[in-house]
């Protein structure tokens, strides 16, 4: 049984706008978007926050190195993350940022709550920290006496904070992780924090007075809050005001953020709230990182580091969404591989679901006219097995499994039409209803591959003649569609040996944000060709052709 949920408020973590957008900060937003869709297809009232978080000491000193004030330095970046979120079709309701006058007085909000209640003293700080994480680390943290993220030297500080009371919330934090099993999510990073707080828990330093851009604090402006409190608090600034909205949207049902910040948001992040008086978020998701081929993790050093935008220019967007969520299983990490993408790209975009479409788009137009009525449903391919375990997918954040559910029934659907070979048969009522099944299957087809691939699923729903709605509309009786002729949707690419450059699949209309992607798109090395299965036109076996799937100008919401 498909659950039904009344909201949904879906987070991802702000992203550190220092420098450009990485695969890493694609990956994430893709994967909260796949969420978001879902639950707004089933029918939830869903609000999907993104942003920047853009203060602290790495910011002043870039805009610095730049030549420009800190302000001037995140509004042009703002442009640069949000120009490649509109690019992914992320369909986000809101982007927070941090320097905004919304946020500044949530922050203040918050602060003084946690101050009233006796949980902020002022101390001596001490310890080894990391400009880059901008974090202290203990000393049995240290790897070999390096930052464990960034193999660096730490810098030793001694310097006067305010300090937030983390430890007087370590047991109250350790009983709710234990009362409710869903809050941390995959079990492992569950696991991970249970055993930290099993340890002894230090305060927080939680204010700076070595630089100046940020929240100074009410009490003392010699001092500016020191990123978490203010980071974090942004989940609630983005929905404070209108007051109704805090009340219809807070909590949050998930925060999807990397491994890596997991203790942030799994333990600081609730303590503050506890201090505050809000209630907790109901859960936190933790996806892993994206590494290289290899498994190594992307850097300039090492020549491996592959832009987003380099391949979405490349093989399109709805295909590097796709590849997400289809090839990097949840919570775990993934090695990015322009061989797997291209496989998969052949083997399951092209093959699979491209000659699906075909199939019964030419089928309907050479042997029924192109106009087909249907009972409003797959009559001999039930989808309610597939809706349900989808959506159950969805519910345990097992995005790879919910797409592999759906991959099942596309190749279910690809075996029907094997099996009844409606191209041969004579008798047009027979070809009229497996081609009329064909029809349904893929209607359910789009539907659930919407929230990893919208502009393929709105090509599917316009070319074959029906509407995207939501999940309860999804079987609204009888129906009569008018199919279109289109253009290739997957085409096969070509090797670059030799040959001419594979054309672009669906929403690759993609902009040049930067100069440099174009280059690396043209420096990528050669790929070998592929086998291509064909379909001949009257819908059997024969030579492949397929149907164009272009992403609709502004579109940024699913349905």
């Amino acid at each position: 049984m498909i659950r039904t949920q009344d909201k949904f408020y879906i987070t991802t973590a702000i992203d550190y706008p220092n420098s450009d957008p990485h695969m890493g900060h694609a990956y994430e937003k893709v994967v909260a978007d796949f969420y978001a869709r879902a639950y707004r297809f089933r029918g939830a009232d869903t609000w999907f926050l993104i942003g920047l978080d853009e203060h602290g000491q790495k910011i002043q000193r870039a805009a610095i190195e730049s030549k420009r004030s800190p302000q001037e330095f995140v509004d042009e970046k703002a442009e640069v993350f949000r120009r490649l979120y509109d690019l992914l079709e992320i369909s986000c309701d809101d982007f927070i940022r941090t320097s905004q006058e919304r946020h500044r007085a949530f922050v203040l909000d918050i602060y003084s709550r946690i101050r009233a209640t006796g949980d902020v003293y002022k101390g001596l700080y001490r310890g080894d920290y990391c400009v880059a994480c901008e974090r202290a680390y203990t000393k049995s943290e240290l790897l070999d006496g390096k930052c464990p993220v960034h193999g660096t030297d730490p810098i030793a500080e001694e310097l006067e904070s305010y300090f937030f009371r983390l430890g007087k919330y370590r047991e109250p934090i350790l009983r709710h992780i234990r009362e409710n099993p869903e809050f941390i999510c995959p079990v492992e990073r569950r696991n991970e924090i249970i055993a930290r707080l099993e340890e002894e828990v230090l305060d927080l330093s939680i204010s700076r007075n070595t630089f100046d851009w940020g929240i100074p604090l009410p009490d003392d402006p010699q001092h500016v809050l020191y990123v978490w409190i203010d980071a974090l608090s942004n989940y609630i600034s983005a929905v404070w005001e209108p007051r109704d909205r805090y009340r219809r949207y807070w909590p949050a049902d998930c925060h999807v953020i990397g491994k890596d910040i997991i203790w942030f948001h799994t333990v600081i992040w609730p303590a503050m709230l506890l201090s505050a008086g809000h209630p907790l978020p109901k859960q936190v998701y933790a996806h892993g990182f994206v590494l290289d081929e290899k498994g190594r993790k992307m850097a300039k050093q090492l020549g491996n580091v592959i832009a987003p935008l380099s391949v979405a220019e490349d093989y399109g967007v709805d295909v590097l969404r796709f590849y997400f969520l289809r090839a990097f299983s949840s919570g775990a990490d993934g090695n990015f591989s322009l061989a797997e993408l291209e496989e998969r790209y052949e083997s399951e975009l092209a093959n699979d679901l491209g000659n699906l479409i075909l199939r019964v788009a030419k089928l309907v137009r050479s042997r029924l006219g192109g106009r087909i009525s249907t009972p409003g449903y797959p009559r001999d391919l039930d989808a309610g097995p597939t809706l349900e375990a989808y959506f159950s997918h969805v519910d345990t954040r097992e995005h790879h499994r919910a797409i592999e559910a759906l991959w099942s029934y596309v190749r279910r659907t690809n075996a029907y039409l094997n099996e009844k070979e409606p191209w041969k048969a004579k008798d047009e009522s027979l070809v009229s209803e497996v081609v009329g099944c064909g029809l349904e299957a893929l209607r359910v087809i789009a539907h659930l591959l919407e929230p990893a691939m919208p502009a393929t699923a709105r090509s599917i729903a316009e070319t074959l003649g029906f509407s995207l709605r939501k999940l309860p509309e999804l079987y609204a009786g009888p129906a009569t569609y008018e199919v279109a002729a289109g253009k290739p949707l997957f085409p096969a690419r070509e090797s670059s040996r030799g040959g001419r450059p594979g054309r672009k699949a669906p929403g690759s209309r993609a902009p040049v944000l930067q100069a440099r992607a174009a280059r690396g798109a043209r420096r990528r090395r050669a790929r070998p060709s592929r086998r291509r299965v064909a379909v001949r036109h009257d819908g059997g076996p024969g030579k492949r052709e397929a149907l164009d799937v272009r992403r609709a100008p502004g579109a940024r919401r699913g349905g």
